[in-house]
């Protein structure tokens, strides 16, 4: 006799309903109106004139298509918590402006490009000195890492009012660091490069081992995983910097 028909015998439990899933609530992004976008534009130029950055017509265009891609990619999966534009310029945007006073001089980038150039009519009291370089910071060494990127915050913001200086965006997860690389693409930052790691892993890429004037981080768990996990970035004479409020 088969198995199931005696009593005390194994059944098979009743088949349940499967669970049905909610379909995705998708958030459709709605771009700014003219006078909105207007708007603000002068917030960010005033923001700007607090650290004495004069950006250039195509860096505020970039800045604000930034917030764009930003938005849409926000209507299609979980980029940001961050979603509402106005608290996105500030939270976002306006913060990665308070690290501008932190990265290597104009000066310094320039000294680096052509070490040996001295004007002859330039004294040596008069040469503009760079933190970094009292350090004893390689002068090629001109480079910021973006630990956790995220959505591209700081680093893209930074990349943009920063040509001068090259940047790598490291993020761990594949759809966020995808996301960031596709929007420097459309910007038209040459100076971005996107890593899809955890900063300890990059310690197996030696070109990036001590290759960094700044290396800055946002998602910080605490300091002491900071400075354990990239700390290897940093070049001789450069610094971690912590956005830890």
């Amino acid at each position: 006799a088969a198995f199931g028909r005696h009593r005390g015998s194994w059944r098979r439990p009743p088949t349940c309903c499967p669970t049905r899933v909610p379909p995705m609530t998708v958030r459709e992004y709605t771009p700014p109106t003219a006078a909105e976008h207007a708007a603000e534009r002068i917030q960010i130029v005033a923001a700007l004139e607090q650290f004495a950055v004069v950006a250039t017509p195509r860096q505020l265009d970039q800045l604000q298509e930034l917030l764009d891609r930003t938005g849409e990619a926000n209507s299609q999966f979980n980029l940001t918590a961050i979603r509402a534009r106005p608290d996105m310029l500030v939270k976002h945007v306006f913060d990665s402006f308070s690290l501008l006073p932190f990265l290597p001089s104009p000066e310094a980038v320039d000294a680096a490009a052509d070490p040996n150039a001295a004007s002859a009519d330039v004294s040596a009291d008069d040469t503009v000195a760079s933190p970094y370089e009292e350090d004893g910071l390689d002068p090629y060494t001109l480079r910021v890492a973006d630990i956790g990127t995220g959505a591209g915050f700081p680093g893209l913001p930074l990349a943009i009012l920063r040509p001068d200086l090259d940047f790598l965006l490291v993020d761990s997860i594949g759809k966020k660091a995808r996301h960031v690389g596709a929007t420097a693409h459309g910007l038209g930052l040459d100076n971005a490069r996107v890593e899809n790691s955890r900063a300890e892993q990059l310690r197996r890429v030696g070109t990036f081992v001590g290759a960094f004037a700044v290396v800055t981080a946002r998602a910080l768990s605490s300091l002491e995983d900071f400075a354990r996990n990239a700390g290897h970035l940093a070049a001789p004479g450069g610094c971690l910097l912590a956005m830890k409020g």
